[in-house]
């Protein structure tokens, strides 16, 4: 009992910590992603759920059902913008903190990681992104049937998503031809989700056709996979299950050379970490430089924010 309350002690301490931390540099970050997001937040208090997706298309160009309905529903309840993003931040820092936790990882890089570059664009620029992401989290952590509704919830707060678990399916390939047998409770929960998935999918068929026709016109083509074919490159050596990441990478070198990286490394990083935590080489010393590096791009990012009011600048 004694364990169990420092340990909601802490998380609660965190918690603060996350949240008060998230709101100072929200302050500073004013201008690109979140003069979109502002627009979207106020012209949803005062419109109904109804108008939901004609406000993200205005505002935000976008159309996923989940993160729209949770940014809204901020609005709608009376919170400040950054307030109710900040509340945001907290949890996903929390649960990313108890995904770190369940492998065992070390304070020191539990501390690199939540300082990661990508992170911190998480928490202060790609918002959608970042629910997706939470309820990706989620579903790692959570044990059960019910855990794949959270990866349908994840596509539908992200359509970018269905790359990663594409990825995520192609990197699993082969133990997945191997286990060949599943519970006919577990089958009846993926075939619900899939049917589930296929319909919202073929409903919002449009607006994920020109999220990605306008991602190929605005696509770096080669450049962009050869930037992320160096980051794999060198992802390569950090982790034991070489052949999982390299059937993981091919989607997203497709997706690179379509899209541009931009769009896409951060789901490969991302890919790239949980393979390394399963491996159990997160620890390790050789990770540490591939770490350093992505922190030392927060610098700059954040150096951006407190001089223009955007990392991107």
């Amino acid at each position: 009992m004694l364990l169990t309350t420092r340990g909601s002690m802490k998380h609660a301490a965190y918690f603060a910590a996350f949240f008060f931390m998230s709101l100072f540099l929200l302050g500073y970050y004013h201008s690109g992603d979140m003069e979109a997001y502002r627009a979207f937040y106020e012209a949803s208090s005062t419109s109904s759920l109804v108008d939901l997706f004609s406000n993200g298309k205005n505002t935000l160009g976008a159309s996923e059902p989940l993160s729209l309905f949770v940014l809204w529903l901020g609005s709608y309840l009376g919170f400040d913008l950054n307030i109710y993003l900040s509340l945001l931040n907290a949890v996903f820092l929390i649960i990313f903190y108890k995904l770190l936790s369940k492998y065992q990882t070390k304070k020191f890089y539990i501390a690199l990681l939540l300082s990661n570059y990508y992170i911190l664009v998480l928490l202060l620029s790609a918002h959608r992104l970042k629910i997706a992401f939470l309820f990706l989290f989620i579903f790692i952590l959570y044990r059960g049937v019910p855990k794949i509704s959270f990866a349908a919830m994840s596509v539908l707060s992200h359509f970018q998503m269905l790359i990663f678990y594409i990825s995520w399916f192609s990197g699993g390939m082969k133990n997945n031809l191997k286990n060949t047998k599943i519970s006919a409770l577990k089958a009846t929960g993926y075939l619900l989700v899939f049917v589930i998935s296929l319909f919202f999918l073929v409903y919002f068929s449009e607006a994920i056709y020109n999220k990605a026709l306008f991602a190929l016109n605005a696509s770096s083509g080669f450049y962009g996979a050869v930037k992320i074919g160096i980051v794999f490159l060198y992802a390569l050596l950090l982790v034991n299950d070489r052949q999982r990441l390299l059937l993981s990478f091919l989607p997203f070198f497709v997706a690179s050379l379509l899209l541009g990286s931009d769009r896409i490394i951060i789901l490969f990083f991302f890919m790239w970490l949980f393979i390394a935590l399963k491996d159990k080489v997160i620890n390790r010393y050789y990770t540490f430089p591939f770490l350093v590096f992505f922190n030392i791009k927060s610098v700059f990012f954040l150096y951006a924010v407190f001089v223009f009011g955007d990392g991107f600048k």
